[in-house]
């Protein structure tokens, strides 16, 4: 989630593979995030020297030059899937309830809280919370 509490789509809570900047989501704003890098690797725990073309994707002119928000990904689904038969699959990797109260909101707005699945890795506590804020929708917690 960006500083200004926008949930963000990214798998990794820093920017240092697709964004080439070692900086966190949460200390931007959504505006003032950093574009992706023309080069994202693929592998973060290859070491410099080992860089080779099946470790690095290079953007094409068609693909994304930001991150995106949900609530981006869910404008684009209503012009793709207005019947609403495509299912999200979420996986929140933050524990803070801003995060997941937000994200809920984002989905409600759209109409999507019954078609998204939420993750969370972590704990059944975590997982029970994510019901109390939204019980239509789906949970798949996995305990680690």
């Amino acid at each position: 989630m960006s500083k200004d509490k926008v949930p963000v789509m990214i798998y990794n809570k820093d920017m240092a593979r697709i964004c080439a900047n070692g900086k966190f989501v949460m200390q931007f704003e959504f505006s003032k995030l950093p574009p992706i890098s023309p080069k994202v690797y693929l592998n973060p725990i290859i070491s410099v020297t080992q860089i080779d073309k099946d470790f690095v994707y290079e953007l094409k002119k068609t693909d994304t030059k930001r991150l995106n928000s949900l609530a981006q990904l869910c404008e684009m689904l209503e012009k793709e899937d207005p019947e609403k038969k495509c299912w999200m699959y979420l996986e929140l990797r933050d524990q803070v309830d801003d995060l997941k109260v937000s994200t809920y909101e984002t989905l409600k707005k759209y109409g999507r809280e019954e078609r998204a699945i939420w993750r969370y890795s972590g704990g059944f506590g975590d997982a029970t919370r994510f019901h109390e804020i939204g019980p239509e929708v789906p949970l798949q917690c996995g305990v680690i």
